[in-house]
C-alpha cells in the first residue's frame, strides 16, 4: 500500500482571492500565484509520498470558467510542483454529486488509482470541506488557518497558519 499527500489547490497551493472574507478560484492565468516551496514539496516526494491535488471547481459548474480554463490552471500548477495528479470535482453543491468535498469521493478515487493506506496520507486545506473529506476517508488533516469569514472544522489533527509549516509538520513526524 502506498502513501499519499492530498492538496486542495487554491489556498494551498496558489493565492485565492478573498471576496467578503470568503476564498474564490482565480479566473485569468495572470492570476496564478505560487504560495508553496516547491523544494519543501519534493521532499514529500522523497519520503515515499504521492502528491495529488484534490479540488472543488465549482464555477466550472455554474459556467464562470471552463474545464478548458481549469484544465490549463491545473497543468500549470502540476508542472510546478511535479505532482502525481489533480482531481477535479466541477459540480456545485447543487449538483449534489459524490466528489465535491466534504464528500470524499475523489480521495476514494485516488485510493484505488494509486493503491493507498488512507490512514497513511494527509490532507491539507484551507477549507472545512477538505478537513471533513479528510475525516471521512480515514487521512490525517493539517488546516491552514488564513482566518476566513466561514464556518471553521473542529475535527482538524493539525492546524498551521501557511503551507510552509503544514509541510514541515508532516517532515518533522518522518525525520
Amino acid at each position: 500500500m502506498n502513501k499519499a499527500i492530498f492538496f486542495d489547490r487554491d489556498g494551498v497551493l496558489i493565492n485565492a482571492p478573498v471576496v467578503n472574507g470568503k476564498p474564490k478560484s482565480i479566473k485569468n492565468q495572470l492570476d496564478i500565484n505560487f504560495i508553496a516551496d516547491e523544494d519543501l514539496i519534493l521532499k514529500l516526494k522523497k519520503f515515499g509520498y504521492f502528491l495529488i491535488v484534490i479540488t472543488n471547481q465549482p464555477d466550472i459548474s455554474r459556467k464562470l470558467i471552463s474545464k478548458k480554463f481549469v484544465e490549463v490552471i491545473n497543468t500549470i500548477i502540476k508542472n510546478k510542483y511535479c505532482l502525481d495528479k489533480i482531481y477535479v470535482c466541477p459540480h456545485s453543491d447543487l449538483d449534489n454529486c459524490s466528489c465535491r468535498k466534504p464528500k470524499n469521493g475523489l480521495i476514494l478515487e485516488a485510493k484505488k488509482d494509486y493503491n493507498l493506506d488512507l490512514n497513511s496520507c494527509f490532507m491539507i486545506g484551507d477549507r472545512w470541506r477538505d478537513i471533513d473529506a479528510a475525516e471521512i476517508s480515514g487521512c490525517k488533516s493539517i488546516f491552514i488557518d488564513y482566518n476566513y469569514n466561514e464556518q471553521k472544522p473542529n475535527n482538524a489533527n493539525y492546524t498551521v497558519k501557511c503551507i510552509t509549516s503544514a509541510i514541515k509538520k508532516i517532515l518533522e513526524i518522518y525525520e
